[in-house]
């Protein structure tokens, strides 16, 4: 019992860190709650050295959608 609560907190406090490279999902729903937000996605987002290229898609895929 005692080890699978020190796996919550273990997950729980890495999640609030967040780890160094995103999985694609959880870049995919953090793009999709700023935009449900209208958070505007930042130059600093895209020059980021680590998640950069996936920005720049989603961005790119936004501008094609108002558009069309």
């Amino acid at each position: 019992m005692a080890k699978s609560f020190q796996k919550r907190v273990k997950t729980l406090e890495d999640s609030q860190n967040g780890p160094a490279c995103r999985s694609f999902t959880d870049m995919l729903r953090e793009a999709r709650r700023r935009v449900a937000a209208g958070d505007p996605i930042t130059a600093e987002m895209i020059e980021d050295p680590i998640d950069g290229e996936f920005w720049r898609k989603v961005f790119k895929a936004r501008t094609r959608a108002r558009f069309v």
